[in-house]
């Protein structure tokens, strides 16, 4: 007889597995999978959780043993048996960096919500588009301040004409090459650690499903990031900074 695998949930997947249980928009089979999870890591036989959810002992095995070896994503269907796998752990790391860095993606400061629009290309059209679901998505009586980097496709004529014709949108532009903006940067961080990083993806297509799920389910319960510092904290280090800077330029200069 197999060995029984091991369920052990961390709190945010159990709260993730319960969302996805009760969650109209989930299929059935996802329902099922997760309250077989939930079942087991409650230390309930398989046998009790097969006649409790109407399924075979058999498919509380299958779905128990994913869980055990990959956690959430493991929860997803897989490609057909046999296929190999397309997207390597370097293809996946490209896709964050590059490809999902590109994406539209808006990040509400107050609230931690995110609207995204992954698209297979990244040009003003998509931009637009973009810009498009952020006005439908934010009240009407709100003013909307976007803050974006350099990229030329947030400066083309169109977008400039699109600007023009919602007076309500103001657009802030970061130094130019100057870091990606530091609150965008924790929620990728976030995105690769706590979900990237624990599953196996077959492709480039999968990758993206899984983000979305990710995306949807921390809009569910989003939480805002917060500077742990005062602005009269940050003023005063940066003040320092600079005296540092200016100190070390009249050495050099003393120097020569």
């Amino acid at each position: 007889m197999s060995r029984r695998a091991e369920v052990v949930l961390s709190e945010e997947d159990r709260q993730v597995l319960e969302r996805w249980a009760r969650r109209p928009k989930s299929s059935q089979a996802l329902a099922l999978r997760c309250r077989i999870v939930l079942a087991a890591a409650e230390g309930v036989q398989s046998k009790d959780i097969a006649a409790a959810l109407g399924c075979t002992d058999t498919t509380v095995g299958k779905w128990r043993g994913r869980f055990a070896r990959r956690g959430l994503d493991g929860l997803h269907d897989e490609p057909r048996p046999g296929k190999p796998r397309s997207i390597t752990d370097e293809d996946v790391e490209r896709v964050i960096v590059k490809t999902l860095k590109e994406q539209p993606l808006a990040l509400d400061v107050a609230s931690g919500n995110v609207i995204a629009d992954m698209t297979p290309r990244h040009r003003a059209e998509e931009f637009r588009r973009f810009l498009n679901i952020i006005d439908r998505a934010v009240p009407e009586h709100l003013e909307i301040h976007v803050v974006l980097d350099n990229s030329s496709t947030h400066k083309t004529p169109s977008i400039q004409r699109w600007l023009l014709r919602h007076p309500r949108f103001h657009v802030h532009f970061t130094p130019t090459y100057s870091s990606w903006l530091n609150l965008i940067e924790r929620w990728f961080s976030e995105l690769t650690t706590k979900w990237i990083k624990r599953g196996t993806h077959h492709s480039v297509r999968d990758l993206t499903a899984s983000i979305r799920t990710w995306i949807t389910n921390r809009n569910e319960d989003p939480k805002p990031y917060v500077w742990h510092k005062t602005a009269d904290e940050i003023l005063d280090n940066l003040a320092n900074y600079c005296q540092r800077i200016n100190d070390s330029r009249r050495a050099a200069e003393s120097a020569v």
